[in-house]
């Protein structure tokens, strides 16, 4: 039986979220109980003062700010810190758990693939980012336009709702045919529309009932865009180039562009080809939203895309990027991976003599019989990688009809002379 194995990142965010979230519960009830206390003393020192009216000054603990681990515009400054420990402070049990499942399966599953300092990078990126924008927006815009004071109790929102979102959108990249299966399969969701299922939940379903999730809204959608982004344009990732092709072909169909394209970032390495993004057409961001919004979401993405690529701001697309990116999600979407596992997933998901492999439902597993399951999964490849290039040849042969060749007239048979008229003679 394979043992329970949690990488080190996810053991470290794990950690976080349960120091963080309890000191900040006891420190929030031990201010709900001091200031009962208080406002009891009051009513028995001075008669007068109503006990219900001295009771309605106290804070409930959930409206309870500490400035030390949560973000205050204005106190947060001192307490620099308090960027990375608001991640991990949940208020209430629910939240919680979400935060937790969400870190301890997606670290278990993204990390042995990308390597601890890769989602280690990714990670601080989904912390600090969506803190410190929503922190100079509500400086900047909040508070000039409202006259919001600093120190006002949950002035921004705290847990993990932006980390969340961004590793949805990872899963939508590498694992997007999958189905999470409820109630005994009665009900099967696709992990491609977990990510819009969620910005819907926090954007609509909360905001129509006037819960105080609507409030986290903003910060779940910051998460989102920071992980596309990222993934999209930034991330740097090794492919596998294991298939029985020429350099070039190799190259173009599996690992990426050619290598002479300037737009491309791939650079053949030791432990496979290096590329930058993911471009294939699968992970725009039309993608994640149903076909009512998708068109629209396209023209203005495609508009906005096409500023900045004028702006200089980003380069275009190549197309040998983006069929090669094609190639690579089909095979994440068929179940395998073109990602090269790092030292870490070889060294602790290996057990014995096997080898990381996939199940059903996207979660690395250990195999026994190391040799075998390693042919099967380069000869898996290879079959996947022959069908794309001859769907492609299929798809350019269409587009590019071949010309009809003239019949080639027969050559003169040069054995034979040919008959010379010679002129008549003359006659003296």
């Amino acid at each position: 039986m394979p043992r329970f194995i949690v990488p080190p990142i996810t053991r470290v965010l794990l950690v976080l979220l349960i120091v963080v979230s309890t000191i900040a519960a006891v420190g929030r009830y031990s201010a709900y109980v001091f200031s009962i206390h208080e406002a009891t003393k009051q009513t028995l020192v001075d008669p007068s003062v109503d006990e219900t009216h001295a009771l309605s000054g106290v804070y409930k603990p959930s409206e309870t700010t500490i400035p030390m681990l949560s973000i205050v515009p204005g106190v947060s400054t001192f307490y620099p810190w308090v960027y990375i420990t608001s991640t991990f402070l949940e208020r209430t049990l629910p939240p919680f758990l979400v935060t937790g499942a969400a870190i301890l399966f997606s670290g278990r599953y993204c990390e042995p693939i990308w390597g601890t300092v890769e989602f280690g990078r990714f990670v601080l990126l989904l912390i600090l980012v969506p803190n410190i924008a929503l922190t100079i927006f509500h400086t900047l815009v909040i508070g000039q336009f409202t006259g919001a004071t600093a120190a006002a109790p949950d002035s921004l929102p705290t847990g993990g709702v932006a980390l969340v979102a961004g590793f949805l959108v990872a899963f939508k990249q590498m694992i997007p045919e999958h189905r999470i299966l409820l109630f005994k399969g009665l009900v099967q969701v696709k992990v491609a529309w977990l990510a819009a299922i969620y910005l819907f939940l926090y954007t609509v379903v909360f905001g129509l009932l006037q819960l105080k999730g609507f409030h986290d809204a903003p910060k779940a959608w910051t998460g989102f865009f920071v992980s596309w982004i990222y993934l999209r344009f930034f991330r740097v990732s090794y492919v596998d180039p294991l298939l029985p092709f020429s350099n070039t072909i190799n190259n173009v169909a599996l690992a990426g562009p050619s290598l002479a394209s300037p737009a491309s970032a791939a650079t053949a390495s030791s432990g496979g080809i290096k590329i930058k993004g993911d471009v294939s057409d699968t992970f725009a961001l039309n993608q994640f939203f149903p076909e009512p919004l998708r068109s629209l979401i396209k023209v203005v993405s495609d508009y906005t895309f096409s500023a900045l690529v004028a702006l200089r701001v980003c380069a275009a697309f190549d197309q040998d990027e983006v069929d090669a990116s094609n190639v690579r999600a089909a095979n994440r979407a068929s179940g395998g991976h073109s990602y090269v596992m790092s030292n870490y997933n070889q060294r602790r998901f290996n057990l014995g003599s096997g080898n990381t492999s996939s199940n059903g439902s996207g979660t690395p597993q250990s195999t026994l019989g190391g040799a075998h399951s390693t042919r099967a999964e380069a000869e898996r490849r290879r079959a996947l990688a022959l069908r794309m290039l001859d769907e492609s040849l299929i798809k350019q042969q269409q587009q590019h009809p071949p010309q009809p060749q003239q019949q080639p007239q027969p050559m003169a048979d040069l054995q034979v002379p040919n008959r010379v008229v010679l002129p008549p003679t003359r006659v003296n």
